[in-house]
């Protein structure tokens, strides 16, 4: 992907969340510097911790964003767009909400699971 990153380049990230705050480091790859081409602006010797809510928020808008220019650009029949579209919904649906975050909790993607081990399947059962 040469365009990735707009010709910047960009450190390992590894995102990882405990419910209250996403955790994000950023890891310089040695492979990327050693022939001294690029140089990274800033260092991260620890990871940081931001508000699940500020996290959210910001990804929120920036995908908004992103949607609105894919309009204006006329490619709003794009997957970007039709499946933001779909998890607006989930959002907007407090059930469907609480049955996608718990799929997330135990690494499924959303209804990509078979019936017996569907965390729907289960929460259907108990509650």
């Amino acid at each position: 992907m040469a365009s990735a990153g707009s010709g910047y380049v960009w450190p390992l990230m590894v995102f990882w969340s405990d419910r209250d705050a996403m955790n994000i480091r950023a890891e310089i790859s040695s492979a990327s510097t050693s022939d001294g081409s690029s140089r990274y602006l800033s260092r991260f010797s620890e990871p940081a911790a931001i508000r699940i809510e500020d996290f959210s928020l910001a990804c929120k808008g920036f995908i908004d964003q992103v949607v609105e220019r894919l309009k204006v650009e006329s490619l709003d029949d794009s997957d970007l767009v039709h499946l933001w579209s779909l998890i607006l919904g989930d959002i907007d649906n407090p059930e469907e909400r609480r049955i996608r975050r718990i799929e997330a909790q135990f690494g499924y993607d959303p209804e990509d699971s078979d019936f017996l081990t569907s965390p729907r399947f289960w929460l259907n059962k108990i509650w």
